[in-house]
């Protein structure tokens, strides 16, 4: 429950009456509520998480699609404007009913990939399960119910518009053009993280082989087995390799590109958040603060996918993201 503090009206302009009956019950709920969360925290924790998302999506068009929304309600919120927005969020939230709400709206939504620049779909699923799914509908390699197994996303109204989206494909003979699926999940990209290593290689070997070693780490089993010693030395090392990164940015700008410096610097500040946001939850707090900070640090790491994915891979390509976290308190 969330208090508006701001819509509470002065007592004095209560007529006196009614204070006599209300003065004793608002003051233990107001008791009540601040012993168990405090209001402006929760308020101050929302408004870095959208303007997080916001940034992510800074300049385009979003329609944001709540997954309580029936098609009756896509329809009026489209308005029409199938080909007018650049980016469509199905909003899952906690207690949204998915399967209810992709049989309801997935006519809609393949509306959208039938435009030729809705070209991509991000989920919040962990990259070898979207690296299954990225598969099958380019190629029809790969089983699309491994990929969604026991996920939110495991429904057979799901399938089948995974199953759509592979046969628009089909019909697509131009690889850039045809409809891609990456992976938004809190965690490591090691597709990414790869690729960085292979840059960085180039200006120095033992920083390549230091990042390329994080990537064993940078897992729930494999960070939770290290020591707090060897937790801050990873973090350490992270840092030092941002800060080559940053360093050498002229150089890579030079003998790659500006877009290929964008990315190394982007993902190398997932590996620095996704570092902080393991090393927190070993801390097992379960504060109100504490909490705040999870929500924050995992939204931001979400966002910083986002914004990755649409400056680098999606050659302008319109986007549908299916959301479970950001906003949602998650």
């Amino acid at each position: 429950m969330i208090l508006n503090l701001n819509s509470l009206v002065s007592l004095k302009q209560v007529p006196s009456i009614l204070i006599t009956a209300s003065v004793i019950t608002i003051a233990l709920l107001f008791a009540f509520l601040l012993n168990a969360v405090n209001p402006a925290e929760v308020f101050a924790a929302g408004k870095k998480k959208i303007n997080i998302y916001e940034q992510a999506l800074l300049g385009l068009k979003v329609l944001n699609m709540p997954a309580d929304f029936n098609k009756d309600k896509a329809r009026r919120a489209l308005n029409g404007e199938i080909g007018g927005y650049d980016v469509v969020v199905v909003d899952i939230g906690v207690h949204a009913d998915f399967k209810w709400f992709i049989k309801e709206n997935s006519a809609m939504l393949l509306s959208l990939c039938e435009d030729k620049y809705f070209g991509a779909l991000l989920l919040e699923l962990p990259e070898a399960e979207c690296k299954i799914l990225d598969c099958y509908i380019i190629s029809g390699e790969q089983d699309a119910r491994d990929a969604l197994r026991e996920s939110v996303y495991d429904a057979p109204a799901m399938l089948d518009f995974i199953e759509k989206i592979r046969l628009m494909n089909s019909e697509i003979k131009n690889a850039h053009k045809k409809i891609r699926v990456k992976s938004i999940y809190c965690g490591l990209n090691i597709e990414n993280t790869v690729k960085l290593s292979r840059v960085i290689k180039n200006y120095d070997e033992r920083a390549a082989k230091e990042l390329l070693s994080m990537i064993g780490h940078l897992n729930a089993d494999g960070f939770n087995k290290l020591k707090a010693s060897q937790r801050s030395e990873l973090i350490k090392n992270a840092d030092k390799i941002y800060k080559l990164v940053v360093d050498k940015k002229i150089k890579i700008v030079n003998d790659f590109s500006g877009a290929e410096y964008q990315k190394c610097e982007r993902q190398m500040n997932i590996i620095k958040l996704l570092l902080t946001y393991m090393n927190k939850n070993l801390e097992f707090k379960n504060n109100i603060d504490a909490k705040n900070e999870d929500y924050k640090l995992k939204n931001e790491i979400i966002s910083e996918y986002i914004d990755y994915y649409f400056k680098n891979d999606f050659y302008n390509k319109k986007v549908i993201i299916f959301n479970e976290s950001i906003l949602s308190g998650e």
